[in-house]
């Protein structure tokens, strides 16, 4: 399957499927994804490093979504256009799914995988201003002994919506925005932390939708309980977290 991307390459990033991101199964993956790629001369979406990069978590928030039309218009958009189904990996369903849905043409199918390419050519936009911050989610915990699997849960997530009728196509090359994050000690409302961030805005985003954008905000400031203020910088949008957390150390 791979060799048949080394002949028909699009010059796109190589997508597999499976993709999951989570310590254990996630590592496991992507050093096997890694290696494939030397069979093929284009980029590929697997990563194997200490982390997880902003961008590994956004293909695979995209992988998720698979087989849905949001999917594979943001996968185009987002430059992805080959895919590999490695077959005993991946939900038996995944497949006939792909293999029904439109803009999406069979390269080869072996017995161990489906290499497929998505044909589709959604119209896109890159004006940052027609993006809304929409929603900002906190844990009710923030603990660091949390488990190594569990760390997504973690993380503070920012809510973004496409108001557009076209896929978002994050421009190139990709640079995240500014952020800071204000804690509140909610027993004297004065501030005691501010954490400087990185946000990446999704690499594409389908017409209408809404992506959850991770932020890891470590290290967290000494125990007790806050109110929580995001501040975007770039964009001019400043959130309040709903209700108040706390930090266990």
């Amino acid at each position: 399957a791979h060799r048949a991307l080394e002949q028909t390459g699009t010059g796109g990033a190589v997508l597999d499927l499976p993709f999951p991101v989570s310590l254990g199964r996630g590592i496991q993956f992507s050093s096997h994804y890694t290696f494939l790629a030397a069979y093929y001369d284009q980029p590929t979406a697997a990563c194997y490093n200490s982390f997880n990069p902003p961008t590994q978590f956004n293909v695979a928030r995209i992988a998720a979504r698979l087989p849905s039309r949001r999917a594979i218009d943001e996968l185009t958009a987002a430059g992805i256009r080959d895919l590999v189904v490695h077959r005993r990996w991946t939900p038996p369903q995944l497949l006939p799914a792909l293999l029904g849905a439109a803009d999406v043409e069979v390269l080869v199918q072996t017995r161990e995988a489906t290499a497929l390419r998505l044909t589709g050519t959604p119209s896109t936009h890159h004006d940052r201003s027609r993006l809304e911050v929409v929603a900002l989610h906190t844990p009710a915990v923030f603990s660091p002994a949390v488990k190594a699997k569990e760390i997504l849960a973690s993380f503070v997530r920012v809510g973004i919506r496409n108001n557009d009728t076209r896929v978002w196509a994050s421009p190139q090359p990709i640079r995240p925005l500014h952020a800071r994050l204000f804690w509140y000690d909610t027993e004297t409302g004065l501030q005691t932390k501010v954490t400087e961030l990185r946000l990446l805005l999704p690499l594409a985003l389908a017409a209408g939708d809404i992506d959850e954008v991770p932020l890891n905000v470590t290290p967290y400031p000494r125990a007790g309980s806050y109110r929580l203020k995001l501040e975007i910088v770039e964009l001019g949008v400043t959130l309040q977290a709903p209700f108040e957390v706390r930090v266990h150390l």
